[in-house]
């Protein structure tokens, strides 16, 4: 027996009032909870409201709200959710103290001998970051345009904050060359995670767009 469209129906309107509205999660927990619902409903011939109400106990400690350092502690979120976006965001940070470690380790031991060589390259650095912010504001712009919240959505919006080490990386001038590397490093790193990530809520939509 496969649920009805007004089941379904109700089971998303569950889930939007337990925060759960980020479409891409949502639309798996659906999938799950409606295969639970159906194969209790086939096997015990129980009705929807009494499968439905077991199935939701099963999750119910995905549905409880925290927050965690990795997405920004003011954020909050059911647990199911910021599980996802924490190991997202675990991924940037463990890719920015690689470079953080690298960086510390050369300006140490090789800062004069950088400073020399990486002179030349000033002026390249400057305009790479400016190429970065550009890149990114132009992300935040089209992924928020008339588009559905995603947890990629928020991990390019949660980026954002990064648009101020191209500020950084202009105001140094040659003398500092080696921390302009070492920012627009980082900047790089950021605005590659967004692209990847931009890239990945246009699949969704597009994903579900043909579903429909």
């Amino acid at each position: 027996m496969q649920l009805t469209k007004e089941q379904i129906q109700t089971i998303d309107a569950i889930l939007e009032k337990k925060g759960i509205k980020y479409i891409d999660i949502k639309l798996e927990l659906i999938d799950h909870i409606a295969t639970q619902i159906e194969q209790e409903m086939n096997t015990k011939g129980a009705d929807f409201e009494t499968t439905l109400c077991l199935a939701l106990d099963k999750w119910k400690r995905q549905f409880v709200y925290s927050s965690n350092f990795f997405v920004g502690i003011i954020h909050s979120f059911p647990k199911i959710i910021l599980n996802k976006l924490v190991s997202k965001a675990k991924k940037y940070f463990f890719m920015s103290s690689i470079i953080s470690a690298i960086w510390i380790f050369l300006i140490n031991y090789y800062k004069n001998n950088m400073i020399e060589i990486l002179k030349p390259f000033s002026t390249i650095v400057s305009i790479s970051s400016v190429v970065f912010s550009i890149i990114m504001v132009v992300l935040i712009v089209l992924i928020n345009y008339k588009s559905k919240p995603t947890t990629y959505r928020f991990l390019v919006n949660q980026s954002s904050p990064i648009l101020a080490l191209s500020l950084i990386v202009i105001a140094f001038d040659e003398t500092m060359v080696h921390l302009q590397l070492f920012y627009c490093s980082l900047f790089f790193i950021y605005t590659f995670f967004m692209v990847k990530n931009y890239i990945s809520h246009k699949n969704f939509i597009k994903s579900i767009e043909i579903i429909k």
